[in-house]
């Protein structure tokens, strides 16, 4: 299929569902939705429909998501941090990633990333697809840690650069020439972390602002499509930009961006051979205490 044969704009209606994370499923040809409310996964039909795929992983959020097609498997990023802003809850600080079988939607297993800290908010993930890890955000952390294929939890990198009292580490992805991406939420500092041997952090030289970047996902030409939102961020807006890099990510430039963004608060993009959608799941209406909203959209980016 050629990209961006999709609809133009995707409404779908679940009861209190508020997705923040998508992601294309290969399966079902359809996108996979996380719930700030419920920690579950749903597929989403391009017409709209809406269907569970991975039932409550319990008290949380689910977050960040992304497919392992060749090891048929989903990864998904949960935490607790936004439920308890809503919700009594008696269970200690809990984030961590669950491993679904994509085909059968089954929960082959949940690794716990808090580790016991007490201030703890996984959010976004990326797979390393030629080893299997798997590299996690934290919000609050100045960590970003690495799931190796048996499901072990190590700190891939710590960096003063990364903490934040609030929503820091945020969108991350992995780059085939050995590399990560991630940014800082709030202050939209782009990172390039180098892999293998011992990992290093560099700050990505940009001109763009970058202030309230979340999801981003790299595309195949080796665009990197964001979703930036004004929910919490200083100087952030409603925005999905493209950018690119001559020179191995140590400087960045914008290609593309549609500025504002139709639809508020995106969080986050997913590319498929549908074209690239962005999610909004009127997460702007939950923080501001709301719970009964029943609609979200993914719009295709026209990029």
């Amino acid at each position: 299929m050629a990209p961006n044969c999709g609809p133009e704009l995707i409404t779908a209606t679940a009861p209190a569902l508020y997705p923040e994370g998508t992601a294309w499923d290969p399966y079902r040809h359809a996108l996979l939705v996380g719930s700030a409310t419920q920690g579950t996964v749903s597929v989403v039909g391009l017409d709209g429909t809406v269907r569970p795929l991975v039932p409550s992983l319990g008290l949380v959020s689910t977050l960040g998501m992304e497919v392992d097609r060749s090891r048929k498997r989903l990864y998904v990023a949960y935490s607790d941090y936004w439920v308890r802003r809503f919700v009594p809850v008696t269970q200690p600080p809990t984030s961590g990633v669950a491993v679904i079988n994509l085909v059968t939607g089954r929960v082959v297993r949940k690794i716990d990333t808090a580790l016991g800290r007490a201030d703890t908010f996984a959010n976004d993930l990326t797979v390393d697809h030629a080893t299997g890890s798997v590299y996690v955000t934290d919000c609050v952390s100045d960590t970003v840690q690495v799931i190796d294929r048996h499901g072990n939890v190590g700190a891939l990198i710590t960096d003063p650069r990364f903490r934040s009292p609030d929503i820091g580490l945020n969108g991350i992805a992995w780059h085939p020439g050995g590399y990560l991406l991630t940014a800082r939420y709030d202050t939209g500092s782009l990172f390039r972390i180098s892999l293998g041997g011992r990992p290093k952090a560099s700050v990505v030289a940009t001109k763009a602002p970058l202030s309230g970047i979340e999801g981003f996902t790299l595309r195949p030409d080796g665009t990197l499509l964001a979703a930036r939102n004004s929910l919490g961020a200083p100087g952030g807006l409603d925005a999905v930009i493209g950018l690119g890099s001559a020179d191995g990510w140590h400087t960045a430039r914008l290609v593309n961006r549609v500025e504002p963004w139709p639809l508020k608060a995106p969080t986050a993009v997913a590319y498929g051979p549908m074209g690239t959608y962005a999610l909004s799941g009127q997460m702007d209406k939950l923080l501001t205490g709301g719970m009964t909203e029943t609609k979200f959209w993914l719009r295709r980016v026209p990029f």
